[in-house]
């Protein structure tokens, strides 16, 4: 079981910061991110309760189900199939992922969270780190980039 973490303040408020990393197809993009789709709607329209939305980054491709969404303070969601580009399935147990947002003075608390585990024998620890370590990377340059553009003048 591998648990990812990263916690950011961003100098803006959280409703701005919520709608921000709630719109996924804005926020997931950069240079690793080919694509992010939502391909069910949820409740409110189009990223709440119940969408699913499609990334492909790094030769992966991931469906996720929004399973919570309390505008401002966080959403959760659950990876619910991985494959790898040549359409192979990941033996990934994905437990939760959870973004959450807390004022704090005129700006915001960001932290996300996200845990899953390998299920491959012999080597699933080994790759659960691995996989950890550009996770957290990933999440990081993400978080960063949204920090840049909602703390831009």
């Amino acid at each position: 079981m591998y648990t990812v973490r990263v916690q950011e303040h961003i100098a803006a408020p959280i409703d701005d910061v919520f709608a921000n990393f709630a719109d996924y197809p804005h926020f997931f993009r950069g240079r690793d991110i080919s694509s992010s789709t939502i391909t069910v709607e949820g409740t409110p329209a189009p990223n709440g309760l119940g969408a699913y939305r499609r990334i492909v980054t790094g030769g992966l491709v991931f469906l996720e189900e929004i399973v919570a969404f309390e505008a401002p303070s966080h959403f959760e969601y659950l990876i619910r199939d991985l494959k790898d580009k040549r359409g192979w399935n990941v033996p990934m147990d994905h437990r939760l992922g959870r973004v959450s947002f807390v004022r704090s003075g005129t700006g915001t608390d960001v932290q996300w969270i996200s845990t899953w585990s390998i299920s491959i024998p012999l080597v699933g620890v080994v790759a659960e780190k691995i996989v950890g370590r550009l996770t957290t990377r990933a999440f990081g340059q993400l978080v960063a980039q949204a920090k840049k553009e909602l703390e831009a003048p």
